[in-house]
């Protein structure tokens, strides 16, 4: 099992934030059991840390965690009767609100992508349109271009790798 620094493990923390007060908050509906409820999950993801295996999904955990928290709070509160998660499937809610930020996550990809084609010169758009959007094989653009396979197989890839920098620069993914 692969355990993450300290260092890691609050900076995972902190970029988890918003997501998790948001998942806290479609739970309960109420803003500052939300804000509870993400200060347990992350005191008790702090406290469990070295349980924690590196090569999955930190977001999960700290959900799951977060669903034992408000299933222990709900338990223990004189409030339960006006949110009683024992009658709600939290898993069914977690997956919905995953399926949420996957779409946030891919529309914010898609913008990004489309802000860096445009920060590239005509020749090198029309190129990818022409391979990508109208499905050119390889050959045939080779031999229009007046270029080898190999040339425009490293051109392609270059434009690639251009493009995954921008958008990691846009979507402020850490390098």
């Amino acid at each position: 099992m692969t355990r993450l620094s300290d260092e890691d493990v609050a900076a995972r923390l902190h970029a988890a934030s918003r997501s998790l007060i948001g998942f806290a908050l479609m739970l309960t509906g109420d803003r500052e059991t939300a804000d509870e409820t993400y200060q347990e999950t992350c005191l008790e993801a702090w406290r469990s840390r070295g349980r924690f295996d590196a090569s999955l999904d930190f977001g999960a955990w700290l959900r799951g965690i977060a669903r034992h928290v408000l299933r222990r709070r709900a338990r223990a509160s004189a409030r339960a009767a006006r949110w009683s998660f024992e009658e709600i499937d939290l898993e069914l809610l977690e997956s919905s609100w995953v399926e949420r930020e996957r779409d946030e996550q891919h529309t914010a990809r898609r913008s990004a992508l489309e802000h860096c084609l445009g920060g590239l010169d005509d020749a090198n758009r029309s190129l990818l349109r022409r391979r990508y959007d109208d499905d050119v094989p390889l050959a045939r653009l080779a031999e229009e271009e007046h270029r080898s396979e190999d040339a425009l197989k490293m051109a392609f890839h270059r434009l690639r790798k251009k493009l995954q920098d921008c958008i990691d620069r846009r979507m402020g993914a850490p390098r």
